[in-house]
Formats: structure tokens, C-alpha cells, sequence
């Protein structure tokens, strides 16, 4: 994977944008990637962060991106207390289809993955329970609270916590809006498809 472009909006000001161009440059799908950034003034840094992007680690979500395929991401945008002068952009991690994965993860979207995944199989297997001890009115009430009780386990890193927390919730949010939607049927999809990941 490649940055591809940068475009400067607001370079050298306290309220910085950068959007950034990344192309596939391989010949394997690409299911998530991480841009990092850093934020100089003079010679100082005055900020740093990461924008991942998630191309279907969970599936049913964005498909992957393919070789010769290019995506945009916005990086920054937080408030600095000193002007920006100059900012480094590089590729962090990325993920394929096939799993493998590329780069230094300096913020540890790998174990962020691992933690995604662990958590929607969680959810898929509860809320199947729900569906088949409570119907559609304890599936719906389920899906209805504001989080399933569902912890991960104890002495579970930072990111591998916070993914098993946004895998959970993806999960019980596709399942609630299939149920507004649609109804049990494509509920019931959604929980019994097979999990390839």
C-alpha cells in the first residue's frame, strides 16, 4: 500500500486537515489499513495520531480494497496549540485478505483486529441465544439496549478491549437494524452466517 496524494488544506494553521490518497500497490485484497501522522512546529511535535480504516474486517461492511484500487482518509483535524508547519504521513499496518499483515503497527491495530473479531463472534452466539430462548421479542429487546453484557476477558490489552467492545456493537447493530428493517428472517441471517474470521 502507497500514499498516493496529500492535500495540504490548512497547513501551517492552529485547526490542521490533511487528506491523504492510498492506493493498493499489491496484488492481495486489502480488508484494513492504518495511516499514522505527525504534527511539527519547528522542530517540536505538537501532535501524532493514526486513522485506520476497516474494508470488511467483520464483513458485510465495505468491501475490501482490491490491487489498483485507491481510498481517501482525513487526518488531523483536532485543534493545535501551536500552527502546524510541517507534518510526516506514513502507512502503519495493513491487513489482507488472506490475514497476513504489513508494516510496523506502532498503535496496535493487529491486536485491535483480533479483539474486533472475538467480540462479534461473542455477540453472534448470545444473541443466537436470545433468538432461540426469547423469539423475536427478546432478539428486538436484546438488540435494543444500549450494550450487550458482554466483557472481554480480564488482563485483555487496551486495544484488543476497545476492538472486542466495537465488534460486539457492530454485531448488535446490524442484528437491530435487520430486525427494524426487515424482520427475524434477515436477523437470523445475519446471526447464522459463518464467521471466516
Amino acid at each position: 500500500m502507497l500514499i498516493s496524494s496529500t492535500d495540504f488544506e490548512r497547513l501551517s494553521s492552529y485547526d490542521f486537515t490533511l487528506g491523504v490518497a492510498v492506493v493498493n500497490a499489491g496484488l492481495r485484497p486489502i480488508t484494513f489499513f492504518a495511516v499514522r501522522y505527525r504534527e511539527y512546529s519547528g522542530k517540536s511535535q505538537v501532535a501524532s495520531g493514526f486513522v485506520a480504516n476497516d474494508r470488511g474486517v467483520i464483513g458485510f461492511t465495505a468491501p475490501n480494497l482490491g490491487p489498483g484500487q485507491s481510498d481517501e482518509v482525513a487526518l488531523g483535524g483536532e485543534h493545535s496549540p501551536q500552527a502546524t508547519e510541517r507534518v510526516e504521513v506514513a502507512v502503519d499496518f495493513v491487513e489482507f485478505a488472506d490475514r497476513t499483515t504489513w508494516g510496523p503497527d506502532l498503535y496496535k491495530n493487529s491486536r485491535l483486529l483480533v479483539g474486533m473479531r472475538a467480540g462479534a463472534r461473542e455477540a453472534q452466539a448470545y444473541l443466537k441465544g436470545i433468538l432461540q430462548s426469547g423469539g423475536d421479542y427478546g432478539l428486538a429487546s436484546a438488540t435494543a439496549a444500549e450494550h450487550l453484557p458482554l466483557e472481554p476477558p480480564k488482563n485483555s490489552d487496551p486495544e484488543w478491549e476497545r476492538g472486542f467492545r466495537l465488534g460486539k456493537d457492530t454485531i448488535q447493530r446490524r442484528v437491530r437494524q435487520a430486525m427494524e428493517s426487515t424482520g427475524r428472517e434477515a436477523a437470523a441471517k445475519i446471526l447464522n452466517k459463518p464467521l471466516d474470521y
